[in-house]
């Protein structure tokens, strides 16, 4: 895809991480409060309440003995160059 896209010789690098949430109605919360109304998102609180309700439910898989969820989170990270001549200009040298 990234070559495709005129991308030369690009690297992706996967990071091992955990996403790690005091419980489960705070992960969803966030999205729900937070980044849905990012989005032009926005919902009542009848409806919040019922997402909650549910996803305490349906993710109760993830929730440790002592209350939180975790779960694997990795990241993928694309390293490459521009190169010089789409970037208009040389590249800073440490003496810049």
């Amino acid at each position: 895809m990234f070559e495709d896209a005129g991308i030369d010789s690009p690297r992706v690098i996967t990071v091992a991480g955990k996403a790690r949430y005091p419980s489960v109605r705070v992960m969803v919360e966030a999205d729900l409060r937070g980044w849905l109304p990012v989005m032009g998102v926005h919902l009542t609180e009848g409806t919040i309440s019922k997402v909650l309700s549910a996803a305490e439910t349906e993710l109760a898989s993830f929730v440790q003995p002592n209350g939180e969820v975790v779960f694997d989170a990795p990241a993928h990270i694309l390293l490459a160059r521009r190169p010089r001549s789409e970037a208009g200009e040389e590249p800073p040298t440490a003496a810049s």
